[in-house]
């Protein structure tokens, strides 16, 4: 007989390791596929994050396997749309053979909380950062995973915003007044111009399904690998086609 789920009010309290063992005893079946095993450790790692986001090592025997599950909680349903967005993607066969996305695993609606698999490996950023440099092979999967992405009708997929969210670039120009002041003139008249000629031209431009934050820290390397694997979706949008190639390349450089 399956596991009435535990009833807790706060993601925190999954932070207590004999919490978070019953909890997700009541959940093996989407973390394992199979109600037969039983979950016996469970190891939470907390991140410092905005929002509660922690991973979470979960053991099972017999026989014995492990899985790695991320837990992201936030205010209201944000993450309630991120997970129908991954179900959604994932039912388009998005994930390829170089690149993938992350298992979605379960939601707990009560806690705004979302389970997906942990995608291992380093993001670009840190790539950046340890090789100076991005092979030809690893951009090549970028570019397949945008083409494959761009290839979804964004009505195939729940809660995406008609427009870019660029009130978050907005904000990152105007904080230069205060931590780069010294080209904090030249960056708001180009932010500027470009809004201009972004209101006159997005009428006409062709709109496609984007990731909306196409950056390095949401790129990862996978393990002895060239393929890539694409996270967070929060911010999935109808963009033009330059819009998440843009993004990457621009914060890419700015690493350095």
């Amino acid at each position: 007989m399956p596991t009435k789920p535990l009833r807790i009010r706060k993601p925190e309290r999954l932070l207590q390791p004999e919490i978070a063992i019953r909890y997700f005893e009541a959940h093996k079946e989407a973390l394992f596929d199979d109600q037969k095993l039983r979950i016996t450790h469970v190891t939470p790692w907390q991140l410092r994050t905005r929002n509660f986001v922690c991973f979470f090592d979960i053991v099972a025997r017999e026989p014995k396997t492990w899985k790695r599950a991320v837990g992201l909680a936030d205010r209201g349903d944000a993450r309630t749309k991120e997970f129908a967005r991954i179900l959604a993607l994932k039912a388009q066969n998005l994930p390829g053979k170089t690149f993938t996305i992350p298992e979605p695993l379960f939601l707990d609606e009560q806690l705004n909380m979302m389970f997906i698999g942990h995608v291992p490996g380093e993001t670009l950023a840190d790539v950046v950062r340890h090789e100076r440099r991005i092979t030809d092979a690893v951009f090549r999967n970028v570019a397949r995973w945008l083409r494959h992405l761009q290839s979804v009708h964004p009505d195939e997929v729940p809660h995406v915003s008609h427009l870019p969210q660029i009130q978050w670039t907005e904000k990152d120009v105007l904080l230069t007044k205060t931590v780069a002041p010294k080209f904090s003139a030249t960056l708001n008249k180009a932010w500027r111009q470009w809004k201009r000629r972004w209101d006159k031209e997005i009428q006409a431009s062709e709109f496609v399904l984007a990731h909306g934050d196409f950056h390095p820290f949401n790129i990862k390397r996978l393990p002895n690998s060239n393929h890539v694997a694409v996270i967070d979706f929060g911010l999935l949008c109808r963009a033009p086609k330059f819009w998440d190639l843009a993004s990457m390349l621009v914060q890419i450089d700015a690493i350095h």
